[in-house]
């Protein structure tokens, strides 16, 4: 598959709320953008660094893959990262507002969306 498609379908599914891989999906994609053009850019870097902070936290034994095509940097793919980012954090909002879970686990909710929101816009 195509990392344009995956990313789209992914961000597609998370913004929906109807797949519950769609998190740790979207974070896959998101990492593997990172480790294929960490090198082209230093931006990179700092994304990468949030999101594997993110990954450790709240999806330790979330291995999530999807088999796509590595992708190449440029203003699309940085766009569709940054999306998929977003949607991410507003997930991670969601998760923290909700009232639901416990506090601790609610703080890493809210946390993480900040963090991630903060890279997406490190990426734009």
């Amino acid at each position: 598959m195509d990392f344009m498609e995956a990313a789209q379908t992914v961000g597609a599914d998370l913004g929906t709320g109807g797949q519950q891989h769609a998190p740790a999906g979207a974070l896959f994609l998101a990492v593997l953008a990172w480790r294929e053009l960490g090198d082209a850019d230093p931006v990179w870097d700092q994304v990468g660094l949030v999101l594997l902070d993110v990954q450790q936290r709240l999806y330790p034994e979330h291995n999530v893959g999807v088999e796509v095509q590595a992708p190449q940097d440029g203003p699309r793919t940085r766009a569709a990262v940054a999306a998929l980012i977003t949607r991410l954090a507003e997930h991670h909002h969601a998760m923290a507002a909700d009232g639901t879970g416990a506090l601790p686990a609610r703080l890493d909710h809210d946390a993480a969306a900040q963090q991630l929101r903060h890279a997406a816009a490190v990426l734009t």
